[in-house]
């Protein structure tokens, strides 16, 4: 891309002006000389569903739709469905039974920056997304104008299309951050990237007075179970093709991610539009009216036909698995008898349900019609009701875990957009006031050995340029001290870049979450403390790849004291409870340094091979000088109908001076199973260990009985001292639900201790 004079001008110039007003205008006036087209369509709506912010990769529901769209202009969209596909694998393939909206590729008169689903109208609702290329927006938003690129079409003609950068003038969910590119002659986009400013918390979006009447009926103890409920649009990217010399959208994706407390759930909206036909006549010119004070975006409530909702087993994810199509349990039902009951439905859903049982019986084939709002244009839907011939077809991709198609821009292009909305794309100043802050996800509540009971509140403020400051005072009651610390993260939806200072306990175990709230349940109630602490005082800076940290950097100063055991009480044992047993004896100093981290999933298919990775490397000066380093694969592989087997294999080694806190520790639910952290133990800790984790499971994945035997060592080095006795060995029984998303154990140290434990865990490997 070459430089280019306008690049990085305000909208405030003279220059900017007329591109920003061929752009207001192109999107209040379809001047599409488009008269008909042709088009297949693939949908696909994704959604995850984890516990824990570093869990694997999990697809807990999908749906895939394909179809095939016939538009003519004055006489409306003919929408037939070629396939249809969708299932939960966590639960044996059962249908997702949503409701996702399809949208045609053109419809005149709706917005460019999501295809076939929005009117570009102002006579909006206040609360809506405000639209960046409304007449008004000016007092929401800066504008400045980045490369320019040209293409040329052979035949002459050549193509200028410009970047146009949006800012929004104050933190808030309802602006964007976003790069357009639009067609330089008439103001057309081509291409678009953005994202949400800010996050949508509940609070923000329905208020304080509505929030609190949803929690109103609960105890007040209960709601910090609940909190925080949050959502973010990460990423919407929409490109358009020229077709006859018309831009016509062919791809459209958006990427959310949502929080209930302590569920976690990314989300993904697909589009794909290919067309066979387009004809292009005289401009007919579809305006739409630009009043009012504050243009914003809504999305069109959906009617019936738009969202498709498909059930009986053939659906399933599983399309070898064999299936009955729905239709034919009416074979029953007479057709006459159906014909007496349309006209005596009482709802209107109930008319449409009987409409389409009789249509399935005598055609095979249901049909509906519906008008969109503000639309003249009618639009008839053909749905096929053998759903089980839809889940095999040939139009959808392999199976429910098949990635889509790329779609003709370059991979090093999409990357190139993504960037234009990372990091340094942020909102100018924070418009929001603070909020207190006191959830049991975050942590707000923990229970350990070294602090006894701890609470907590955090007060968050958006400080402006996309920074977030989060202020947090703390108090165990176990050693009676107060810590806290300050955090500044910076998102964009793809990385987030975290500064802290912090004066408080720290958890220097590699696996597991010790500080979490679910550790500490275990805790209180049994004993099962596995975590290994230290006093932490000092600076680290952090990036990390979004929503889930795949890859992380951090670089520290930091330091370190050791914390004595305060409390070995429990609610299993009473106090003097052997299973909370000693804490490291930490050498105290300080250290800077740097660690990475990066993990992957290879595999969603839980009736397929999976593989999950995990490296880590850490380097440190100070007191000491250290380099540690850790590495953990695990594989899970069908072995015979219903049999599962997986195996997880971890190791790891240290080169100079590491400090007792910075050794490696084996014990506890995440590594040799039936066995307590016990630092200091021959066997239990050192400056290098591995360790093997290997299980049978049958069952299906919403419900696996496993039998598991595990074994490690941790010492002074990677192979035991001592003979075969040395070694850590642990075995047992269990259960998994929704594949593993839910565990509970029952296991036996077999050597060097015999004692037995019950673990209930949360997003597990396997």
């Amino acid at each position: 891309m070459a430089p280019d004079p306008l690049a990085a001008q305000s909208a405030d110039t003279p220059a900017i002006a007329p591109l920003l007003a061929r752009v207001r205008t192109a999107r209040l006036r379809n001047d599409s000389a488009v008269r008909a087209y042709d088009a297949a369509v693939l949908s696909r709506f994704s959604m995850g569903l984890g516990f824990r912010a570093t869990g694997r990769e999990r697809l807990f529901g999908r749906v895939d739709h394909a179809y095939r769209v016939t538009w003519r202009r004055g006489a409306g969209a003919r929408v037939t469905i070629t396939g249809a596909r969708e299932g939960m694998p966590a639960l044996d393939g059962l249908p997702l039974n949503l409701e996702v909206t399809t949208f045609l590729p053109f419809i005149p008169g709706t917005d460019v920056l999501w295809a076939g689903g929005v009117l570009a109208t102002a006579d909006l609702p206040p609360d809506a997304l405000v639209h960046p290329f409304s007449a008004n927006a000016d007092t929401s938003y800066r504008f400045t104008v980045g490369d320019g690129v040209t293409f040329s079409l052979g035949n002459g003609r050549d193509i200028r299309v410009r970047e146009l950068r949006v800012t929004p003038r104050r933190t808030d969910w309802r602006l964007v951050v976003g790069s357009f590119w639009v067609d330089e002659a008439n103001g057309q986009l081509v291409r678009a990237a953005y994202r949400l400013s800010a996050p949508m918390t509940a609070r923000a979006v329905l208020g304080d007075s509505v929030y609190r009447e949803i929690f109103a009926d609960l105890p007040r103890w209960l709601v910090p179970f609940f909190e925080p409920v949050r959502a973010s649009l990460d990423l919407l990217e929409v490109e358009y093709g020229l077709y006859e010399g018309i831009w016509l959208p062919r791809r459209q994706s958006a990427t959310w991610f949502a929080q209930l407390s302590a569920f976690r759930m990314p989300l993904m909206h697909e589009e794909r539009f290919t067309y066979d036909r387009v004809d292009v006549g005289v401009n007919v010119g579809v305006t739409a009216s630009a009043t009012g004070d504050q243009d914003t975006l809504a999305v069109l409530p959906a009617p019936a036909w738009m969202g498709v909702r498909l059930g009986g087993r053939g659906t399933g994810y599983d399309t070898e698995r064999p299936g009955t199509a729905a239709w034919r349990a009416l074979d029953s039902l007479s057709a006459d008898s159906l014909r007496a009951r349309v006209p005596r439905a009482t709802t209107w859903s109930d008319s449409t349900r009987l409409r389409h049982r009789l249509s399935c019986l005598e055609t095979g084939r249901a049909f509906d019609r519906a008008m969109l709002p503000g639309v003249s244009e009618r639009i008839v839907l053909e749905v096929p009701c053998d759903y089980g011939a839809l889940a095999r077809s040939p139009t959808l991709p392999a199976t429910l875990f098949s990635p889509m198609d790329s779609l003709l821009s370059s991979a090093a292009w999409r990357r190139e957009l993504r960037a234009r909305v990372g990091l340094s794309q942020q909102p100018m100043v924070a418009s929001r006031r603070g909020t207190i802050e006191f959830s049991l996800a975050d942590g707000a509540l923990r229970y350990n050995r070294v602090e006894g009971v701890s609470g907590g509140v955090a007060y968050l403020q958006p400080i402006g340029r996309g920074w977030t400051a989060r202020q947090e005072l703390r108090y165990g009651i176990g050693n009676a001290r107060f810590q806290g610390g300050t955090t500044w993260t910076r998102m964009s939806g793809q990385y987030a870049l975290i500064a802290r200072v912090h004066d408080g306990t720290a958890a220097t175990s590699d696996f597991g979450q010790p500080l979490s709230f679910g550790a500490s349940t275990a805790a209180l109630a049994q004993g099962h403390d596995d975590g290994v602490y230290v006093r932490a005082s000092g600076l680290d800076v952090t990036w990390q790849s979004e929503p889930r940290g795949a890859t992380r950097g951090r670089v520290f100063v930091e330091r370190q004291a050791s914390m004595p055991v305060v409390t070995q009480w429990t609610l299993d044992g009473g106090s003097g409870d052997r299973r909370m047993g000693p804490n490291v004896d930490a050498q105290p100093g300080t250290w800077t340094g740097a660690v990475f981290g990066d993990r992957r999933t290879f595999g969603l298919d839980p009736a397929a091979w999976r593989v999950f990775t995990d490296l880590r490397v850490e380097v440190a000066s100070g007191t000491s000088t250290y380099g540690r380093w850790l590495g953990e694969g695990t594989v899970v592989s069908p072995a015979w109908q219903r049999l599962n087997v997986s195996a997880t294999w971890a190791l790891g080694g240290s080169a100079g001076a590491p400090p007792p806190q910075r050794h490696f520790f084996l014990g506890g639910l995440q590594t040799v199973r039936g066995h307590f952290v016990s630092p200091g133990s021959p066997g239990y800790s050192g400056a290098a260990f591995w360790f093997g984790r290997h299980e049978l499971a049958y069952g299906r994945p919403s419900a696996r009985v496993t039998l598991f035997y595990d074994v490690g060592w941790a010492g002074v080095q990677l192979r035991p001292i001592g003979g075969r006795n040395a070694l850590l060995r642990g075995g047992g029984v269990g259960m998994t639900l929704l594949d593993g998303l839910i565990r509970v154990d029952w296991a036996r140290g077999l050597a060097p201790v015999e004692r037995t434990r019950i673990d209930v865990s949360m997003d597990v490997r396997f």
